[in-house]
């Protein structure tokens, strides 16, 4: 974690590891998910974003998982899936990186 990390974030890490779950600054998931070196073009997604889905989409950029967000959010797992079904459709993503890797391309979410 970057020095910089806040108290939230680093417990979201240790809680992240405690599921086996892989943890690293936002920034690399951008070189992973866009590839190094790669441009991300400004442009906007094919329908609006709710606050929620915008919301929902920076927990995955975090490399938050669902449970995650929920808990962060104050809402249901089930309900982080629900705004996850309506968040692919308007990305046109068909999973979580792709619809994080869409939402850096259009400048949804920043890193």
């Amino acid at each position: 974690m970057p020095l910089e990390a806040s108290v939230e974030d680093l417990q979201a890490a240790l809680a992240a590891l405690q599921q086996w779950l892989v943890v690293m600054p936002p920034r690399w998931v951008v070189w992973l998910v866009s590839g190094p070196g790669t441009a991300l073009a400004e442009g906007e997604p094919p329908g609006p974003l709710t606050e929620r889905e915008r919301q929902v989409l920076e927990g995955l950029a975090h490399g938050l998982a669902n449970k995650q967000i929920a808990t962060q959010l104050g809402i249901t797992e089930r309900m982080v899936k629900a705004h996850l079904s309506s968040l692919y459709a308007k990305l046109g993503a068909s999973n979580h990186a792709q619809a994080v890797r869409l939402g850096l391309r259009y400048g949804l979410i920043g890193m």
